[in-house]
C-alpha cells in the first residue's frame, strides 16, 4: 500500500494519456489542496460538473474548440454527487472519456464508512498511516470510532481518568483548533460522563466550544490559585515569588558560608531572558545555570509582586504599602535579621 493516501489517486495521473477523464468523487477527495496541486502540476485541468449549463459553456468554449483544432489539453471532469455513478453526465462525455472512481471505502475498506466520511480531508493522512499497520477484521461503527480517536486525534477515552487528564486533552484540542466530528465526540462524551471525578462539569459545552471551555477553566483556575498555590512548599523549588527568600535561607542553611545574591529585573520578558541565557551559554562561563518558573502575585504590579519577593511574605501582610516601594529595603533586612543575619 502506498505511503500517502494521495498516491492511490495520483497513480492514475502519472502523465497525460487521454484528453478527457471523468471522475466520480462522492467524498470530495479531490478537494484536498495538495492533491489538486499535484494533479495540475502533471498537466491536467480540473473542471467540476455542478451546473449543467455553466459546465457546457466552459467545456465547449475552453476545451472542445481546442480539441477540434488539435490543440493538446487534458481535462478532468469531476462529479461530486453523493451518487457515485457517472451516468448522470452528458452522453457525449461518457462516449469519449475514460472513467475513474475514488471514494473512502476504497481507501479504508475495513473502517465504517459513516464514521470515516465525517472526517475532514486534512485528517486522512494520519488515518492512512495507522490503517496501513492494521491487519485485523472489518470494524463496525464503535470500533471505527475508537480507531479514529486514537490514531488521528490521540485520544483513548478509557485512559482519561482524572480531571487533569481531561483538562490536558481539552487544552490541546482548543489551542490547536482541532475539528473532531460529532460522532466521535458523542462516544467520548459517554465515557467522560461515567467518570464521577467530573461531576458538575459542563462536559458537552467544554468539549465542543472553545469559548465555554476557557471560561470554565478560568473559573476553576481562580479557585485553585488564592486556596492552594500560595501554600505549596518552597522546597525543592519555590512556587511563588514570596517564597524566594525562604528558599535562599534554606540553601544558606545547607551551605554554611555560601554567598548569595538576589537580582530582580523588572520588565524582563521571558523571550528576552531566553536570549540572555543563550548568550551566557555560548560564552562558556564557569557557572552552572538552572532555570525554573514561578507564579507572581496578582496584580503583578511592582509594589505587590516585587515587595512580596523581598519581604518573604504574601501581600496580605503588608496592606499599608501596596502602592509604594519605599518599604522594600526595610522588609528585606527584617527577613534576614529573623534568619540570623
Amino acid at each position: 500500500m502506498a505511503d500517502d493516501w494521495r498516491d492511490h489517486i495520483l497513480r492514475h495521473f502519472t502523465e497525460p494519456t487521454q484528453r478527457l477523464t471523468l471522475v466520480a468523487d462522492p467524498d470530495g477527495l479531490l478537494l484536498e489542496e495538495e492533491l489538486l496541486a499535484a494533479i495540475r502540476v502533471r498537466g491536467f485541468d480540473l473542471l467540476p460538473f455542478e451546473d449543467p449549463i455553466a459546465f457546457r459553456y466552459a467545456y465547449e468554449s475552453g476545451y472542445r474548440q481546442h480539441w477540434d483544432g488539435n490543440q493538446p489539453t487534458d481535462l478532468v471532469v469531476i462529479l461530486r454527487s453523493s451518487q457515485s455513478s457517472l451516468q448522470t453526465l452528458p452522453y457525449d462525455l461518457l462516449q469519449s472519456g475514460r472513467t475513474l472512481h475514488f471514494s473512502l471505502p476504497e481507501l479504508f475498506p475495513k473502517l465504517s464508512y459513516p464514521v470515516v466520511s465525517e472526517l475532514d480531508v486534512a485528517y486522512l493522512q494520519p488515518l492512512h498511516e495507522a490503517y496501513r499497520q492494521y491487519t485485523g477484521p472489518e470494524m463496525g461503527d464503535r470500533a471505527s470510532k475508537l480507531f479514529v480517536l486514537k490514531h488521528v486525534f490521540g485520544i483513548v477515552p478509557e485512559l482519561l481518568k482524572t480531571p487533569a487528564d481531561v483538562l490536558k486533552l481539552l487544552l490541546s484540542r482548543h489551542v490547536r483548533a482541532q475539528v473532531v466530528p460529532l460522532v466521535l465526540d458523542e462516544l467520548l462524551l459517554k465515557t467522560l460522563c461515567r467518570n464521577p471525578a467530573l461531576d458538575g462539569w459542563p462536559l458537552e459545552r467544554v468539549l465542543r466550544n472553545a469559548t465555554d471551555f476557557f471560561a470554565f477553566l478560568q473559573d476553576r483556575w481562580s479557585g485553585f490559585l488564592y486556596y492552594t498555590l500560595h501554600n505549596q512548599p518552597y522546597l525543592p523549588m519555590p512556587v511563588m515569588l514570596h517564597q524566594v527568600p525562604r528558599y535562599l535561607a534554606a540553601y544558606r542553611q545547607e551551605h554554611p558560608g555560601a554567598r548569595l545574591a538576589l537580582v530582580v529585573i523588572d520588565g524582563l520578558a521571558l523571550d528576552q531572558w531566553r536570549v540572555i541565557r543563550d548568550v551566557w551559554a555560548e560564552e562558556g562561563q564557569p557557572w552552572q545555570l538552572q532555570a525554573a518558573s514561578l507564579f507572581a502575585w496578582v496584580p503583578t504590579l511592582t509594589p505587590i509582586s516585587r515587595q512580596a519577593t523581598l519581604a518573604g511574605v504574601s501581600p496580605q501582610f503588608f496592606p499599608g504599602s501596596w502602592h509604594t516601594t519605599n518599604q522594600e529595603a526595610t522588609r528585606w533586612r527584617r527577613f534576614w535579621a529573623d534568619h540570623g543575619l
